[in-house]
This record gives structure tokens, sequence and C-alpha cells, in this order.
């Protein structure tokens, strides 16, 4: 095979990990500030399959070998990119939902705001579930489903971020309430020990039988 074919084989893979894969691989350092050592052990096949056909003296077959070798990493690298955002995505969503337990979601922007998130959150959750039954059967299909799943979860996080001032000014409401219902049980707590201990005094007792 001459270098020229060689290079057309190759070129695509390149493409593909350039305009896809290396995009992915930087927003999930940029949200997690590290990147999972799976990721690097395909990078790592990758590329060496793709050596391998540079090799002297390598056949035509043994170079379309390696080349489908190559492709699958390539499917496994954008596959395992999708699963590690979704499980990212998943967790702040959780985080927020945790932060905000005893918030009343439910008047952020007029009513619109909850019905949505909760709508998404299950789409999301459940493309994600169908995409782990999928994978063990069509990779194709789990890919899919899998972006899928990434671009609900993108979605809901969006709708988080557009309603974030109305959620904090929610949160803040939340914790004055909090403060004067601990303050008015403070204040009845006091008034009573003091009634308790005034009715319990022998000398107001007294006065109050003169």
């Amino acid at each position: 095979m001459n270098i020229e074919t060689l290079h057309g084989l190759v070129s695509p893979l390149y493409m593909e990990y350039n305009q896809v894969i290396k995009p992915l691989i930087a927003e999930l350092e940029a949200r997690e500030e590290t990147s999972p050592q799976p990721l690097f052990n395909e990078v790592r096949a990758l590329n060496d399959h793709i050596a391998r056909c540079y090799r002297a003296n390598i056949s035509d077959r043994e170079i379309q070998d390696e080349i489908i070798k190559a492709q699958r990493h390539i499917k496994r690298l954008t596959l395992d990119c999708f699963k590690y955002l979704n499980v990212s995505l998943h967790e702040s969503i959780v985080r927020f939902e945790r932060q905000t337990r005893n918030v009343d979601l439910t008047v952020i922007n007029n009513g619109l705001f909850y019905p949505r998130f909760r709508e998404l959150n299950k789409l999301a959750v459940e493309e994600v579930r169908n995409a782990k039954r999928a994978e063990a059967v069509d990779t194709e299909e789990a890919l899919i489903k899998y972006q899928e799943g990434y671009n609900l979860y993108c979605e809901l996080e969006n709708l988080v971020d557009d309603n974030m001032q109305d959620v904090k000014w929610a949160k803040k409401k939340f914790v004055v309430r909090r403060s004067l219902t601990i303050f008015a049980w403070f204040v009845s707590v006091l008034i009573s020990g003091i009634l308790s201990i005034l009715v319990s005094c022998d000398f107001l007792r007294k006065l109050l039988l003169e």
C-alpha cells in the first residue's frame, strides 16, 4: 500500500478525534479538572494501532486490520466521553437538588421552572438507562442514546443556570423564614419559662394571697 492510500485511511480517524473526541475530553477536563485514566488508555491504543500501519513490510491486509481496530477505539473513546460527561452532569443535578431540598422550586419563573426541570431530569435518566441496556447489544444505538442523554442533561443544566437568580432569591426567603420561625420559637420558650418561674415563686404567691 502506498503512503498516499495509507494517509487516506488514517486521516478520517484523526479528523474524528480532533472534531469530536478532543472537544468532549476538553469539556470533561473543564468540568472535573481531570480526565479518567481509561480515556488515556484508549488514546494510547488508538495511536498504537495507527503507528503499526507504518511498519516496514506490513501487508495491506494487516493495515486494514489495524485501521479497523483503530476505528473501534475511536468509537469506544466517543462512547466513554459521553458516559463520563453524563455522570458529571447527573452529579451536578443531584447536588442542586440536595442544596435546594428545602426551597419551594414550584414558585420559580411563575411555576414554569419545576415541571420542566422534572421532565428533563426524568428523560435524561431514562435515556442513559436505555443506553446502558443497548451497550451490550448495539454500540451504535448505545452511542446515540448516550449522546441524547448528554443533550438532555445539558438542556437541564442550562435551565437551572437561566433560573439561578430566582433560585438564590427563593433560598434567601427560606433562610429568612426559618430564622423568623426559630426566633419566634425561642421567644415563646423564653416567655413560657419566665411565666413558669413567676407562677412557682413563693414570694409572688404570697403577694397574690394578700
